[in-house]
């Protein structure tokens, strides 16, 4: 994800529920 915490709070509104899961994955990485 860009940002966890818009991450956290956008995805599920904004997003498709494949991003979602895409920046569920990309919180576990440092770098993401």
């Amino acid at each position: 994800g860009y940002s966890r915490t818009n991450g956290a709070t956008s995805p599920a509104s904004t997003r498709p529920t494949v991003d979602s899961l895409l920046d569920q994955l990309s919180t576990d990485i440092p770098n993401g």
